[in-house]
């Protein structure tokens, strides 16, 4: 893999200093300046028998390339390379023939990888023929005047010259000699690709990108290889490497540059860290083998290998790791007496989190190096550009208290607001609950208690923890960035709540969980000891009076969710409640998904009043649930429930008949019954909601089309069709319906017969014709079936909504990531 990298740069500087030829003097014309042509001198050759030999290359590869080195000096002399080209070419084809030939010769493929863009360029030859007219006759002078800036063919020369380079081909090659040496062709990369795409591009057009994403291709296949190897690998690569060379090292910075994005030059690569990577974690673990007689140290990998343990260090759920930690713990014969645990950096609350939540077999003495006792809050300081770290930035920034970030995203699941104290204690699934901020874990404290020494250490200098004081516990003064406060002055220490309302969480129920408010009491004690009678004693403003309710008591499969909470606002109003798990099943049948976690509410909305259902089931993807809870349908796909992957909406034209058959839910198939075979399926461009990309709409003489398009969801959510207000005023115009801003709503008149409004979608057009948009209030003016509404960029700006499907069903295909519609089949009468 070191080979490729080393062998793509010397072949992309060889074509990018030779794609030019030497002609009779001829200025170079462009709307900047004019540069007289300079007479070329020829330039030593170059040795790249040296060169190959430094980096190992065999006997057999060096024999089979030899003639197609030979051949591409005039690239290298910067000489009639269009003039050349059919021979190049040539002795490309022949050398890999030959090495196809021999035993061994280039068993990894090398030369085939680094010289990909002489094959490709050769299979493009009609695209070369088309530049040659614009480029034959300033393409010499262009190269000449960017490598006398930039010195690209002085580097490679002083490179193949160098003592230690000659010493490592002397002894049949070595590769971290000789990549010691590579840093000065880095850097000359860096200015003379930029400077061959400008003067090209100004000469010829686009024939600059063209070049630069031809000569880069093989650098971007030796990157992904290196993405491939083991992190130790790819750490020990960079320490060795100059700086100026670690774009080398990312598929994403060569893919940048390929694109004309010069600043990932810049890009330096950060290590990785995990347990038991030998130059971090793993040296720790040495250490304190070689300097601690007889003992036996166990390394927590919580990764199928290396890079999957790195990643899980950016991207899990904190809580399924320690459960993971924790059974790997028990199942360790060594470790049943108990043991000391040590934690570095997220570590340290991590190893805190096993500690209170796996009492057996104990944590004697727990060490937290550079912990984040009381969370962070600032971005977490990348160096370089790691991809793993940046993407956390990213995420972090959007929203570290979303539903998505906290499931999925280590650090957000320690990111503690201080200016935001009550959405951490309501949102954070992780460090509220170790630190007992939510609820009064009994177990959690006296695991702690039980340490014989709890040791926390912190960084005088630590830029990674923000603030740095979290590591003692000390944390930001709420609603004040300025002032730090020490652990002792913390909320969390003057504010534990009185730990004699916690005997919800034994297995009997104290007198205060009988006594107290259910609100407060299922904040602090087990679901089963707080009375859900006191649901019926809520003021008019909660529509709970005027549902069905659940008893969970009288279910034998009912389990509790202790110490959970959901408080969400929707459209139509509050829900508050807290959560449980039962066995869900559709319409009576025996489709049921087990253990299925679900809300059980204690306050709704007044609003909700007015609605027929008890409830509500979420038909969107998981990313979209509150607090990480899988949905009924995708449960009963990941269960083996479902006959095929799918779920099918099916809606009747009934105006506003509340008690007559209003449509039909498929699960586990599709609704041919109800639908026609017409089936379009669209691939989804977001798996949150059933988003996809809308071409265009289109009414009468109106047509909004844009390049790029919209972006639409499928949803029952809704009554009407939703849009951008511009569009709809438009569309609204031609149908002649009017917008009413009292209301917010187009009104229209319920005998108009306008246009059929044209959805475009995956190139198939869907037509709704009036009968669909017009809707009828039961007297008066007929409302228009579409609302306006503003995405602001956080989500799609087209809601399809049961006007359009009554028109057409709606397949939703789980596992295969697309919406499938199709024709309706509305009943006769």
């Amino acid at each position: 893999m070191v080979l490729v990298k080393l062998i793509s740069l010397l072949v992309i500087a060889q074509i990018a200093l030779g794609n030019q030829t030497n002609v009779p003097a001829k200025p170079i014309h462009n709307q900047n300046h004019i540069v007289p042509l300079q007479t070329t001198t020829p330039f030593p050759d170059l040795d790249m028998e040296t060169i190959l030999k430094a980096f190992g290359a065999s006997d057999c590869l060096r024999t089979c390339i030899q003639p197609f080195i030979d051949e591409m000096r005039d690239f290298w002399q910067m000489t009639n390379v269009f003039g050349s080209f059919d021979a190049v070419c040539e002795q490309h084809q022949k050398a890999l023939q030959c090495i196809k030939d021999g035993f061994f010769c280039d068993d990894k493929g090398t030369f085939a990888k680094v010289s990909s863009p002489i094959r490709e360029a050769c299979e493009k030859r009609l695209l070369f023929d088309k530049m040659k007219p614009c480029l034959s006759h300033v393409a010499g002078q262009i190269m000449q005047d960017c490598d006398s800036r930039c010195g690209m063919r002085n580097s490679l020369m002083k490179f193949a010259t160098n003592d230690q380079v000659k010493f490592a081909a002397q002894i049949g090659g070595n590769l971290l000699i000789s990549i010691d040496h590579v840093g000065d062709m880095c850097g000359a990369l860096q200015c003379i690709l930029p400077c061959i795409v400008d003067q090209f591009n100004k000469n010829c057009a686009l024939s600059g990108f063209f070049t630069l994403d031809l000569v880069l291709k093989p650098m971007g296949m030796a990157a992904e290889m290196a993405e491939d190897t083991p992190d130790s690998l790819r750490d020990l690569l960079a320490m060795k490497l100059d700086k100026r060379c670690h774009f080398m090292l990312s598929s994403e910075q060569v893919n940048k540059i390929r694109n004309g994005d010069f600043t990932a030059f810049n890009y330096v690569y950060h290590k990785s860290d995990c347990c038991c990577n030998p130059l971090s974690m793993g040296h720790i673990k040495k250490l304190i083998e070689e300097n601690v007689e007889g003992v036996y140290v166990k390394s927590l990998m919580l990764g199928e290998n290396i890079a999957s343990d790195v990643e899980r260090g950016f991207f899990a759920n904190m809580n399924d790791l320690v459960d993971q930690a924790c059974e790997m713990v028990r199942n360790d014969s060594l470790l049943a007496g108990g043991y000391n645990a040590i934690g570095f950096s997220q570590g340290g609350q991590f190893v805190r989190a096993l500690a209170q939540r796996c009492p057996d077999p104990p944590v004697k003495n727990l060490i937290s190096v550079g912990g984040q006792q009381q969370g962070v809050f600032g971005l977490p300081h990348c160096i370089g550009d790691n991809y793993f770290c940046n993407a956390v930035r990213r995420l972090l920034d959007l929203g570290a208290y979303l539903s998505y970030v906290q499931k999925n995203v280590v650090q957000a699941q320690y990111w503690h607001d201080p200016n935001n104290e009550k959405d951490y204690q309501k949102k954070s699934i992780f460090l509220a609950d170790v630190n007992n901020e939510v609820n009064i874990n009994e177990t959690y404290r006296k695991s702690i208690v039980k340490l014989k020494n709890l040791v926390l250490i912190k960084f005088l200098r630590d830029s990674m923890v923000v603030p740095r004081e979290s590591s003692w516990f000390g944390y930001y003064k709420a609603n004040d960035l300025g002032t730090i406060e020490n652990f002792n002055e913390t909320r969390l220490y003057k504010e534990v709540p009185d730990v004699s309302c916690t005997g919800g969480q034994d297995s009997t129920c104290a007198s205060y969980c009988k006594q107290t408010s259910y609100d407060l009491c299922i904040s602090f004690c087990q679901p089963k000891c707080c009375h859900n009678e006191t649901i019926k004693n809520f003021d008019d403003t909660n529509a709970c009076t005027t549902k069905h309710l659940f008893y969970s008591n009288s279910s034998s499969t009912y389990q509790a969710v202790p110490g959970s909470t959901f408080d969400v606002t929707y459209k139509t109003g509050e829900v508050k409640g807290f959560y449980g798990k039962d066995t869900f099943c559709i319409g009576g049948t025996t489709l049921c998904a087990t253990s299925q976690q679900f809300v059980q509410a204690t306050f709704i909305g007044a609003d909700f009043a007015k609605q027929p259902e008890d409830g509500m089931i979420g038909l969107a993807w998981p990313i979209l649930a509150a607090n990480q809870v899988t949905p009924p349908l995708f449960n009963l796909m990941n269960q083996g429930k479902l006959d095929q992957p799918y779920f099918s909406i099916f809606m009747v034209h009934n105006g506003f008949a509340t008690t007559d058959h209003g449509g039909m839910f498929t699960a586990g198939g599709i609704d041919s019954t109800n639908c026609k075979s017409d089936i379009n399926w669209i691939p989804l461009t977001s798996q949150t909601y059933w988003q996809f990309k809308l071409s265009g709409v289109a009414s009468g003489s109106y047509n909004s089309a844009p390049a790029n398009g919209y972006q639409a969801m499928s949803t029952t959510a809704a009554s009407f069709n939703g849009g951008p207000k511009a569009i709809l005023d438009k569309l609204a115009h031609s149908v002649g319906a009017t917008y009413v801003p009292t209301t917010g709503a187009y009104l229209i008149g319920c005998s108009s017969s306008g246009p059929d409004i044209v959805f475009t979608i995956n190139g198939v057009d869907y037509h709704m014709p009036a009968s669909s948009y017009i809707i009828s209030m039961g007297g008066g003016p007929c409302m228009w079936a579409f609302f306006p509404m503003t995405a602001g960029g956080f989500s799609p700006s087209w809601m399809l909504g049961p006007p359009f499907i009554r028109e057409y069903c709606q397949i939703h295909d789980m596992q295969g990531g697309r919406i499938g519609m199709a024709t309706a089949i509305q009943p006769s009468s």
